[in-house]
């Protein structure tokens, strides 16, 4: 399976088609695998890569670094990119790859052409209602009962069978050190920012081609 290693920590990643390239990120924590349909279409005439962010699918769990995770995911991207030889490139996703993408077009301008985001999410009402899904129900497992009650959760358990790897990662993590990793991210997601942990300006300074597209049926949230 096609792995690189960026920065310590191993992502997995696919590739389809040639042409100009683009890079597809789901929302939430969700794997790759629900973007191959829209990959394979792209494919007919594009360069497609998609791959599973740090923590998702069957990528290395890493709860750490001094970043927001959603700054990580899009330093990390960013380094894909590079490493692929795939810079510059257009990147799409919804919901937390919309932010993820976004992010990437703020932070490393010089690996994008232009990004195309749907299901944008940010601002106070969406950190109320996706913090605790995102970090507060894995911070009161290892509060209850460690590093194996979070191993445990269904969302880790699934990190454990794409990637046999990640539960000697999990269960040699200092719960105190999770938590408190957690936590911060938590409280990074939360701010009062239009696009997670994204501010105007930041948003404002983006040079590159938007498009933004409105989602006009109700949506699920992602967890």
């Amino acid at each position: 399976m096609p792995y690189a290693n960026i920065d310590g920590v191993n992502l997995y990643y696919e590739e389809y088609g040639a042409g100009p390239t683009v890079m597809l990120t789901p929302g939430g924590r969700v794997d790759h695998n629900g973007l191959r349909p829209m990959a394979a279409l792209l494919s007919t005439h594009c360069r497609v890569i998609i791959h599973d962010r740090r923590n998702c699918g069957k990528s290395d769990v890493v709860i750490g670094g001094e970043l927001s995770e959603q700054h990580l995911w899009a330093e990390e991207m960013a380094a894909l990119l590079k490493y692929l030889d795939a810079a510059p490139a257009y990147l799409a996703g919804g919901s937390a790859g919309s932010r993820t993408s976004l992010t990437v077009a703020v932070r490393h301008p010089e690996v994008v052409k232009g990004v195309f985001v749907w299901e944008v999410s940010g601002g106070p009402r969406s950190a109320e209602l996706m913090s605790p899904g995102y970090y507060g129900q894995y911070i009161e497992a290892a509060e209850r009962g460690g590093m194996a009650a979070v191993a445990a959760t269904e969302f880790f358990e699934q990190r454990i069978r794409d990637n046999a790897d990640n539960r000697e990662r999990i269960l040699d993590m200092d719960p105190g050190e999770f938590c408190s990793v957690m936590r911060r991210w938590r409280d990074q997601f939360s701010q009062p920012n239009p696009v997670g942990d994204l501010t105007e300006e930041q948003l404002a300074s983006i040079t590159c081609p938007v498009l933004a597209f409105e989602c006009k049926t109700p949506r699920t949230m992602y967890q």
